[in-house]
């Protein structure tokens, strides 16, 4: 009977501990970024994704505008217009070429860690940003600058 007991016993503690995990949480789990690419000139879109992106745009004369969970932005070309209009943290913006505008829609608190420039004429308006890389000339930089 006592080993009836203890088999049982056993058994109502493996059954319970299926639902268990052993090991690393989840929660320490980084989420990766994928990457929303277009290489397109005088289009007009708004990107909307439930998952954490990085946006590509290589073109001109573009006007996107970027909702949601946003880790970096990087334009390559000339006279593109991104609108970012949900409140957000951006890991990073990179800007080459010539007079790109990157700015927040009204009432959105957007922060950038790094803004990295190359090339002329370029404007971003920003609340808060934390490091300045302009290789450019001419860049108009409206916002806060924060230690992060």
């Amino acid at each position: 009977m006592k080993l009836f007991k203890q088999a049982l016993l056993v058994g109502l503690m493996a059954l319970f501990l299926q639902g268990c995990q052993l090991g690393d949480d989840d929660d320490d789990t980084v989420e990766e970024a994928s990457d929303i690419i277009r290489a397109v000139s005088d289009t007009s879109e708004q990107i909307s994704r439930s998952d954490l992106y990085s946006f590509i745009l290589t073109g001109d004369s573009n006007q996107f505008t970027l909702e949601d969970d946003l880790e970096s932005i990087n334009i390559s070309g000339s006279d593109n217009i991104i609108t970012i209009v949900e409140d957000t943290q951006l890991q990073s913006l990179t800007i080459t070429g010539e007079r790109n505008l990157v700015k927040q829609e009204s009432g959105v608190l957007i922060r950038i860690e790094d803004i990295i420039v190359l090339g002329d004429g370029h404007s971003i308006i920003i609340n808060e940003y934390g490091t300045v890389n302009d290789n450019g000339s001419g860049t108009s930089l409206s916002g806060t600058q924060v230690t992060l």
